[in-house]
């Protein structure tokens, strides 16, 4: 449920305007164009539960910014989309992948849902 949710929400027009449908969830073909963006849930954990049973769920979420120059811009539409849809704990950093000559800045995130 929460990668249905994530996808709608990171092609937000605010988003894609950016970097276009180059949003993918895990991998990347080796030919796609900078700027991009690549998320994955990292964990998936019952939160709430009511008479033994699971009611809402805390997602940790990895999503990565790939540029080939400033990524300001991206990451900052980014992080006020995530917010308004209710993402939570939005910390990240920044680091260059010389392999492929690109920036990438990392952001991790949480969002709880009802299950």
């Amino acid at each position: 449920m929460i990668e249905t949710t994530l996808r709608q929400d990171l092609f937000d027009t605010r988003i894609t305007d950016l970097v276009g449908n180059r949003i993918f969830n895990h991998t990347v073909s080796d030919t796609t164009q900078a700027p991009y963006i690549q998320y994955a849930v990292y964990d998936e954990r019952a939160s709430f539960y009511d008479e033994g049973n699971e009611i809402f769920e805390n997602n940790k979420i990895q999503i990565d910014i790939y540029s080939k120059g400033n990524y300001l811009n991206i990451k900052n539409t980014l992080k006020k989309v995530l917010r308004e849809k209710g993402y939570m704990n939005l910390n990240g950093g920044a680091m260059y992948e010389d392999e492929y000559k690109l920036y990438r800045y990392i952001l991790r995130c949480e969002k709880e849902m009802e299950i």
